[in-house]
């Protein structure tokens, strides 16, 4: 598997990533270079833990977010280890 096509958006207290169609937010550029030098490196694995040790699976999303929200294309969802979480479009 090779690595997706990463974007970075410098936002009030961080940045958001967005690798694929999956979102994670990072609170400094430490951090951050990590997770990308380790995402380069294997990122077969590295998406397996974020998808593992996610802290909004849509699984988990209360039921009005799972029938309204999604069902209209309105939420965007990320999956991390440092921390994420679920935007309103």
């Amino acid at each position: 598997m090779s690595a997706k096509s990463i974007t970075i958006t410098p936002v009030l207290n961080g940045f958001k990533v967005q690798v694929g169609c999956q979102e994670v937010v990072f609170n400094n550029v430490k951090q951050l270079t990590g997770e990308i030098f380790a995402y380069y490196k294997d990122p077969e694995k590295i998406e397996a833990l974020y998808l593992k040790n996610a802290v909004n699976k849509l699984m988990n999303l209360p039921t009005f977010f799972t029938q309204v929200e999604l069902s209209s294309n309105k939420v965007e969802t990320g999956a991390a280890r440092g921390g994420t979480g679920v935007q309103a479009r």
